[in-house]
């Protein structure tokens, strides 16, 4: 009906189907039809784009995986950056502490070695001490006591009272000097007890296979090199260690090499009938290995091809 009304309102003189047509069916609209408001039905609500991407697994952002991270002696799930700032901030604080605990170490024995200092010092006085006092013993030495307690009782009734004295006070010196001589020597050792310790650490990082086997075997090697024993009692130096070991390894090749080729050496030679022929070491050493199957022979062997 509403195609036959807008024919109708058409003017008659306008060709069928032309745009004029078209234009002059426009106008005959009603100009409220033009602007009439969409009806509220066929908009969307507020929000339902919203619901339908949150009932969408796929359109909903990914939640951020969480890992487990331990803090204080407690396990907690963290994202991923929070664990590392974590793991940076254990790893900071484990070489502060390495730092510190060295440091510690520094000045422990910087204090020991200005007590040993100290304690020199002291054995040294009790020992002048000592001296001193026997110096002034001495000089009682030529007194005839018979004549001079004859001549003067009195004087040498005090001489000899100062003469006991002076012995006293050397008994005390000579025990003063005993004891600083005993501290001296305990403070001596503890410090070299604390840096063999402290080579021993580093060598069992360095050195593979240290321990007391190993270290007993380049104690062996070292005495046999003509090293003294007061020198191995007092090395503190790892670098050292390393080196003594790299001379028992080399030395210990070079025996063995020896101990092959003077085993080669004396190995009877299989002669064979027939025409002679240019000797092969290698061909002759593998014939045998062939033949006999012993461990002379696997030496030999072995040898040959070196």
């Amino acid at each position: 009906m509403e195609s036959q009304t807008q024919q109708a309102d058409a003017p008659a003189d306008l060709p069928s189907g032309s745009d004029d047509e078209a234009v002059a069916a426009f106008a005959a609209l009603d100009p409220s039809e033009q602007t009439k408001e969409p009806d509220p039905a066929d908009t969307p609500a507020e929000g339902a784009n919203e619901e339908a991407t949150a009932a969408d697994p796929d359109a909903a952002p990914e939640a951020e995986a969480l890992v487990e991270v331990e803090i204080g002696g407690k396990t907690f799930e963290v994202p991923a950056e929070v664990q590392k700032a974590v793991l940076r901030q254990a790893d900071y604080s484990r070489r502060m502490n390495e730092v510190g605990q060295k440091e510690k170490v520094y000045e422990e024995r910087t204090a020991l070695a200005e007590q040993l200092v100290e304690g020199a010092e002291k054995r040294a006085e009790a020992l002048a001490e000592v001296r001193a006092i026997d110096a002034r013993i001495k000089a009682y030495d030529g007194i005839d006591w018979a004549a001079a307690k004859a001549n003067n009782p009195a004087e040498a009734a005090m001489a000899a009272i100062e003469l006991m004295t002076l012995k006293d006070q050397r008994k005390d010196a000579v025990q003063n000097a005993a004891n600083v001589a005993r501290e001296l020597t305990e403070g001596r050792n503890k410090l070299l007890s604390d840096q063999r310790a402290e080579m021993d650490s580093i060598l069992r990082k360095e050195l593979k296979g240290w321990g007391d086997e190993l270290g007993t075997k380049l104690t062996q090697y070292a005495i046999a090199t003509k090293v003294q024993m007061k020198t191995l009692q007092t090395l503190t130096d790892p670098a050292i260690v390393v080196a003594l070991e790299k001379a028992r390894q080399w030395d210990a090749l070079q025996s063995a090499k020896q101990n092959l080729k003077a085993k080669a050496d004396d190995a009877p030679r299989v002669a064979k009938p027939g025409a002679p022929r240019q000797a092969n070491p290698k061909q002759d050493a593998m014939s045998r290995l062939r033949s006999e199957k012993t461990m002379e022979a696997a030496e030999a062997a072995f040898l040959s091809r070196m």
